[in-house]
């Protein structure tokens, strides 16, 4: 009787170099994928942070008819708005189911605000909606100086930093109309600073003469100390770095729009993104958002650019590839193009500015 046997056949080296280029692919697939899963997941919850916040900002519109300003009057409500304001964030914290921080801090006190009885614990609240998804960076700072906080620091308080801040204004000359102590030369107090969140005057939506749907609210940043959520002059920002800008003078106590060396509101100077210059050396011509931020001294960085808030290094950016996320009046989430046409997105910044469509075109607003 014959007795089969079954030889037992070893893997061959061709084989196993198959299995090897097929593992190696879905590691190199996983690299790529997995992290492009990971930051859409995070920038959707970006997203619905910001809705919540817009949504909140809409609520306190409708029961005080107006805006918050991006920074309170100081609890001795005496003449400009100073450094001690309270911000926006704070402001529409009952409309976003926070109302227990609210009412911690009694805005009557006429000691300035690190003064003021509970400011620490509030300063440190976990309000974790103010923070982006994707920044990797620490989330508090110290509450005195706004240097980072880390977890030895026990006995230091700390403060939470927000990545949303108001766009107060295109500019800082505008910015400053607010804390200037008299009229700045061109921008005349009644018209500026030109965002619809600002320090010095609350406007309703339903007064937004360029339209809640053209009108920017809030916008990222991704600055990492300068942007305590509690403090006014440190929740808002600019658009524009003024060294890049043509300023005309204002006469007539009309509006005047500040706009960027070369363009002109009615003809950009670019009509599609492919004709914006690649971060130039010293950012002519393109928002603060376009700069290729590097986190270092290096120009251009925001440092500098925004007197009340002269130590911020980052204005509006993101973590986010390419795109940095807004709220619009009308509570819409506009993901912008980092590469966004100057013109039109100063326009969009603006309340009452008269957009002209020029600056509503396809080719200028660059969206994901």
């Amino acid at each position: 009787m014959t007795i089969l046997t079954k030889t037992r056949r070893g893997i061959t080296r061709i084989e196993v170099v198959i299995l090897v280029v097929i593992a190696v692919g879905l590691l190199v697939l996983a690299a790529v994928f997995v992290p492009q899963t990971v930051e859409k997941d995070r920038a959707m919850r970006c997203k619905a942070n910001l809705a919540e916040i817009g949504e909140a900002i809409i609520l306190y519109d409708e029961q005080n008819m107006a805006l918050p300003q991006s920074n309170m009057l100081n609890a001795t409500g005496t003449g400009k708005v100073e450094g001690e304001g309270w911000s926006w964030a704070y402001e529409v914290t009952p409309f976003m189911g926070r109302a227990d921080l609210h009412p911690a801090i009694d805005l009557a006190d006429d000691e300035p605000r690190d003064a003021q009885e509970n400011v620490e614990v509030i300063a440190a609240a976990d309000a974790e909606v103010f923070r982006c998804p994707s920044f990797v960076g620490s989330h508090w700072v110290k509450k005195a100086d706004a240097t980072p906080w880390r977890s030895g620091d026990r006995n230091t308080p700390r403060s939470m930093i927000s990545h949303y801040k108001a766009l107060a204004a295109t500019t800082d000359e505008s910015l400053q109309a607010a804390y200037a102590t008299d009229s700045t030369v061109g921008y005349n107090e009644e018209t500026h600073p030109d965002g619809a969140i600002n320090p010095e005057t609350s406007y309703a939506i339903d007064s937004l003469t360029d339209g809640a749907t053209s009108t920017i609210l809030l916008g990222e940043t991704i600055e990492p100390f300068q942007s305590r959520w509690l403090y006014g002059d440190e929740m808002e920002m600019v658009a524009m770095d003024q060294a890049k800008v043509n300023i005309s003078d204002d006469t007539t106590g009309d509006f005047v729009f500040a706009y960027p060396a070369g363009f002109n509101p009615r003809t950009p100077r670019y009509g599609t993104k492919s004709e914006i210059p690649t971060n130039p050396a010293d950012g002519t011509g393109q928002p603060l958002m376009a700069y290729n931020y590097s986190g270092t001294t290096e120009a251009p960085t925001y440092h500098g650019v925004q007197t009340n808030n002269a130590d911020a290094i980052y204005g509006p950016s993101s973590s986010h590839p390419e795109v940095v996320h807004h709220v619009l009046a009308d509570n819409s989430i506009r993901a912008l193009s980092k590469k966004i046409d100057a013109a039109a997105y100063m326009f969009y910044v603006t309340r009452a500015s008269g957009d002209p469509s020029e600056c509503q075109s396809p080719g200028l607003i660059e969206e994901e």
